[in-house]
């Protein structure tokens, strides 16, 4: 396990490489480490930061790192279902409506165990109750779809 401060530094690395790289292997399986061991907070602070202008998470913000999440979906369905459930979690704050639809969209549509491994990892982390709740329904969802399709 890494310390907090390597874990923040990792994080800051890593936020780098995936706005270049957002489908690079090695920067993902580093991405899903972080995320594993309880540094998903960092990593998620330090790509937002990274799209925010002054400090302040706009609504483009936002909309930049859902479309930098997007495509990782395929090549890793930990680390894009993490962050973007922190991603609703801020629209949720914010009474963003339309962010939060949006992503309650494309939560609907996963269907891999990894996807609702990670909401079941973000539940356990400090959140907002209706988050929490939020993120189980979805795992459990999620579950459910990967289920289906694997008895097919």
């Amino acid at each position: 396990m890494r310390s907090a401060r390597a874990s923040s530094g990792l994080s800051l690395l890593v936020s780098s490489e995936l706005c270049q790289y957002p489908e690079n292997g090695a920067v993902l399986s580093t991405a899903d480490e972080l995320i594993r061991e309880g540094a998903g907070k960092s990593l998620y602070k330090a790509l937002l930061k990274r799209f925010s202008q002054g400090g302040t998470a706009s609504q483009e913000a936002i909309a930049k790192l859902m479309a930098l999440l997007e495509p990782m979906m395929e090549a890793q369905p930990l680390v894009s279902a993490y962050l973007m459930a922190r991603l609703y979690a801020r629209a949720h704050r914010q009474r963003n409506a339309a962010t939060c639809h949006a992503i309650e969209l494309w939560m609907n549509g996963l269907a891999t165990e990894e996807a609702a491994e990670a909401l079941a990892v973000l539940a356990n982390e400090a959140m907002r109750p209706a988050v929490k709740r939020r993120c189980m329904q979805w795992a459990d969802d999620i579950r459910k779809r990967a289920h289906l399709i694997d008895a097919r």
